[in-house]
């Protein structure tokens, strides 16, 4: 970039000067204000600019120091002051891409590509957006707190073109530093022209608008109300003008002057045109700075106050790279994401991100592919420099810093054939790599940047480098181990919630993957166990294996996916009844990146302290199942219930235990049964009878139940402590049904056979004393101990259960005129008469030795007593039966009858007889069954059957009801009209 010293036009549109504000200026119509400096040229505003390569365009300015013979003008003297040298060509575009963008002019806000600190980008840093420029208006951002520049900052922007305010927080840029740090406020000012003066913001709103203008919506309208004004000729040669803003006026030359009008005034304010053409303008409107090189300024006075106006116009198309083209490929070729932009209009400068996939891993090694396209707007090609590219990456907290990235800056050269030259509307190709490092940090996230270098636009070969960057931020995929504790285990490795003080114990611990996809070779732990007395860090440490989220192990013993763990024992031989442990991942593998969580990298679950803990297990009620007959709406039924009871306790304390038996909650028994230390006793009782009815009822018994005899204590197989009462509950499920309406025996069952073990429990009670003496040894007395034996015996006994038909009796009048009455028929067929009834009368019979010979329980308190387990249980046999004949009755129907029988005797060995249902003959109740007088003679067959039922549930189970099947003889021989009679049923 080449310097060169310009003695250049000294004023500024800006702020407040030595002249204070313009006094026939309003700023009603107009966006800047002037320091003035009449015509007097004491060394040039602007001291020094710096050229392209080509010398044709200006890049960058600086305020002459030795200005207004040395003193400086205000500019020069602030910039010095804050370290601010040089003002650096910008091409403006809003990140609001609905307005118009491409002005130019020198701003003091850094380029990108120098990686500024974020505070230099502040544009309260223009001096003129420090000055106080009118008292009050339109938008103004007005807290107290931001009286330094309070009038030149406001709450939105406007259409450059209507004048249409955009609303709040509509501004051009967001600001990046201060105290509107991430604001979109609008600037008043945004920079200098080449020549030194400050460009009204062409966004910025009306301070005020006039009656006239208020309701003017479009460009058009606009247009024509400033073409109508009263502009005065020559206003630049006035004193007002002169002392506002000086007197050079070497851009004021008119014939080129008008050319740059029809060039680019009237083609963008078309309304002028209508008015006058570029010669009528050119006497009336005064041009401040050049609108080939940068934005247009256009000064012009009118009325007879006067008041002053400018008009901005857009610069030319600026030479221009562009970064058109930006991909992420990954190690599978894989598009991860990608940055486009438009590669035929200079003004589409936006850039257009497609995210694939929205993480990338550690380690991983991704292809970027990046095109930079010389856009064809100015023809100016490149040659003899290399056609570079800049990439760098930010992780984490570093994102959006402008001081500087994660990693240095790369530099990379253009594919062949693209190394040094690039033609206008040419693209140059860049491929490179870069691998995520594998480290702790990056943690969570990480931007790829690429750009095209500065000495781009230092050479003039790219001014617009609102299109130069593309940045894409992409999470870091997780990479973390987690540790869960699995357990405490006894010496062969089940696991246990109690401690077994003296013999060996371990403690489980799994290492998962939890995220991720980096292998982790060799993964470990470090394992801390206590028993409160013994210490032990690894000692006994021991590494099983590793295996997948499935169980399958894994050869080469490497965490490659989530899900995938490894199995790590530790062992201790404690001393006393507790046990507590920790386990903590190294950290070697968060220093490596592969565990970026430390949430869970330890392992403390509670100490395992032995249980004082009562239990109730096994509970079984029997009879599960009691049937109602078919008129029964309750029954009288007696349950046996047996179920173990436990005693946890580890400091070897006996326990006298108290039961309450409830069905539905009403007790029925209550009893203390003891118990020694680390025992189960096996439990069978009787209870009492109930009368139930028909549905479900619960069988419970409870031990220790509140107000509690003893606090109990109780944790998990982890060491979590939970309700120890939960488990002092024993209940179970028992049934009253109704009987169905029809059975059937499917096959003849009379009889069960098997043996049972029993569990006999002995104690015997004694007492025994011992001397107590104080602490001087000193006889204080005696204490005396109550305590018991146990003895142990477990005889088995075997049982049996019958049932059976006993009897069928059959009695007709011809039985009794021939036979003397009662036949049974078991033995002996049974005749009837066509026309006549019989009697039927049926014996069945249960009976089983479980009662008598069940081992019995005795209880002589303290002294002595015997429990015994499994107790015998109460058996509902049946008590109905289905009689079934082929001949049908007198009324017509099959006899098929179905009888609740009669019970006499204990549940253990009774008989049930059944009998006919009674019925009317003639005004006599009678229990017969009348032949049809039609039937023929024949013998017909009688199938006597009972409904079948478990028996006795203290058997093992069978599938097989009992149940007995009787096949008898009924001969039909005559007929009543054999005997002259008429009989009368009703």
């Amino acid at each position: 970039m080449k310097k060169r010293t310009k003695y250049g036009i000294y004023t500024a549109l800006a702020g407040v000067g030595s002249l204070g504000l313009i006094s026939h200026v309003t700023t009603i119509e107009s966006n800047a204000i002037g320091f003035g400096g009449g015509s007097s040229n004491n060394g040039a505003l602007i001291h020094e600019t710096s050229y392209s390569e080509d010398g044709e365009t200006v890049m960058s300015i600086k305020f002459n120091p030795g200005f207004n013979n040395g003193a400086g003008s205000p500019q020069s003297r602030f910039y010095q002051s804050r370290g601010i040298v040089d003002l650096y060509r910008e091409v403006y575009f809003p990140e609001n891409r609905k307005l118009p963008g491409g002005f130019v002019w020198y701003s003091v806000v850094p380029r990108d590509y120098m990686d500024r600190p974020l505070k230099e980008h502040d544009l309260s840093l223009m001096l003129e957006n420090r000055q106080t420029a009118i008292n009050g208006g339109n938008y103004i951002v007005n807290e107290a707190s931001r009286q330094a520049y309070r009038e030149n900052l406001k709450y939105g922007a406007i259409d450059p073109w209507t004048g249409r305010y955009q609303g709040k927080n509509t501004g051009t840029q967001t600001i990046k530093y201060g105290a509107f740090k991430n604001k979109k406020y609008e600037w008043r000012f945004l920079g200098y022209t080449q020549y030194g003066s400050a460009v009204g913001n062409p966004y910025f709103p009306d301070d005020e608008v006039s009656n006239s203008r208020k309701n003017l919506k479009t460009k058009s309208k606009i247009d024509y109300y400033w073409a109508h004004r009263n502009w005065i000729e020559y206003s630049w040669t006035k004193s007002y003008s002169i002392n506002a803003f000086g007197g050079d006026d070497r851009l004021n030359d008119m014939d080129r002057k008008v050319e740059y009008i029809k060039k680019y005034f009237l083609p963008q304010y078309p309304g002028f045109a209508k008015v006058g053409n570029a010669n009528y303008w050119a006497k009336r409107l005064r041009l401040m700075s050049n609108p080939e090189t940068e934005t247009g300024i256009w000064l012009g006075w009118h009325g007879s106050k006067p008041w002053y106006k400018t008009f901005i116009t857009e610069p030319a198309k600026q030479p221009n790279l562009r970064l058109v083209d930006y991909k992420i490929y990954d190690s599978e070729n894989k598009l991860v994401a990608r940055q486009t932009r438009n590669t035929t209009d200079y003004y589409k400068v936006d850039a257009n991100v497609k995210i694939n996939s929205p993480s990338v891993r550690k380690g991983e090694t991704y292809r970027i592919e990046v095109d930079v396209k010389n856009m064809p707007h100015v023809k100016k090609d490149i040659k003899d420099m290399p056609i570079q590219l800049e990439h760098m990456y930010s992780y984490d907290d570093t994102i959006g810093l402008a001081t500087g990235y994660s990693t240095p800056k790369y530099k990379d050269t253009a594919d062949a054939p693209n190394q040094n030259n690039l033609k206008s509307g040419g693209t140059a190709h860049f491929s490179y790599t870069f691998t995520v490092p594998t480290t702790a940090k990056p943690k969570d996230k990480v931007q790829f940047n690429a750009r095209i270098p500065g000495q781009f636009f230092t050479e003039g070969y790219n001014t617009n480098q609102y299109d130069d960057e593309s940045s894409i931020i992409l999470e870091i995929a997780p990479e973390n181990l987690g540790v869960k504790f699995d357990g405490y285990y006894d010496m062969e490795k089940n696991l246990v919630d109690y401690v077994t003080p003296n013999y060996d114990m371990f403690v489980k611990y799994r290492v998962t993957k939890t995220d991720g996809t980096m292998p982790v070779d060799g993964a470990d732990l470090k394992i801390k166990l206590t028993d409160t007395k013994t210490v032990t860090t690894n000692q006994t440490y021991s590494y099983e294996g590793v295996y997948d989220k499935y169980g399958k192990p894994i050869p080469d013993g490497k965490l490659k996916k989530p899900g995938d763990y490894a199995v790590f024992w530790a062992g201790i031989t404690p001393r006393v009844p507790k046990m507590c442990t920790q386990a903590s991942i190294p950290s070697k593998w968060a220093n490596s990146g592969l565990n970026g969580n430390p949430a869970d990298d330890v392992a403390k679950p509670p100490c395992l302290v032995n249980p004082d803990n009562i239990v109730v297990s096994n509970f079984v009620a029997k009879p599960g199942t009691v049937w109602l007959g078919k008129t029964q709406s309750k029954k009288s039924v007696q349950y046996t219930v047996n179920f173990n009871l436990t005693n946890f306790n580890y400091d070897k304390k006996n326990k006298d235990i108290p039961l309450v038996y409830t069905i539905d909650g009403k007790i029925v028994k209550t009893e203390t049964v003891p118990v020694q230390s680390l025992k189960t006793m096996k439990i069978s009782r009787i209870l009492p009878p109930l009368s139930l009815g028909e549905g479900e009822h619960i069988v419970q018994v409870e031990a220790n139940p509140a107000p509690r005899k003893y606090i109990e204590v109780k944790r998990d197989a982890y060491g979590k402590e939970v309700n120890p009462y939960t488990d002092n509950i024993g209940f179970d499920r028992v049934h009253l049904k109704r009987n169905a309406d029809s059975f059937y025996c499917p096959a003849v069952h009379t009889s069960n056979y098997w043996n049972t073990t029993f569990t006999l429990s002995y104690w015997t009670g004694y007492i025994w004393s011992h001397s107590v003496y104080d602490s001087e040894g000193n006889y204080s007395g005696s204490h005396t101990h109550y305590d018991k034996n146990w003895r142990y015996e477990y005889p088995t006994v075997s049982f049996y259960e019958r049932h059976k038909v006993e009897k069928i009796l059959f009695r007709s009048k011809y039985t009794t005129d021939k036979q003397g009455g009662w036949v049974d028929l078991l033995s002996t067929k049974g005749t009837i008469k066509a026309g006549y009834g019989f009697e039927l009368k049926v014996v069945t019979s249960y009976k089983t030795n479980t009662y008598n010979d069940t081992p019995k329980p005795y209880d002589n308190g303290f002294w002595s007593g015997r429990h015994v387990s499994p107790g015998y249980s109460w058996v509902d046999s049946s008590a109905r039966l289905k009689i079934t004949m082929p001949m049908v009755d007198d009324m017509g129907k099959p006899i098929a009858l179905e009888l609740d029988g009669s019970k006499t005797g204990s549940w253990y060995n009774n008989t049930t007889t059944y009998d006919l249902e009674p019925r009317t003959v003639i005004n006599n109740p009678e229990r017969k069954v009348y032949i049809n007088e039609n039937t023929k003679d024949g013998n017909y067959n009688v199938r006597i059957e009972t409904e079948p039922f478990y028996g006795s549930p203290d058997k093992p189970y069978t599938p097989r009801e009992l149940c007995d099947i009787k096949n008898v003889t009924i001969e039909v021989k005559g007929s009543y009209l054999d005997d002259l009679k008429t009989h009368i049923v009703q």
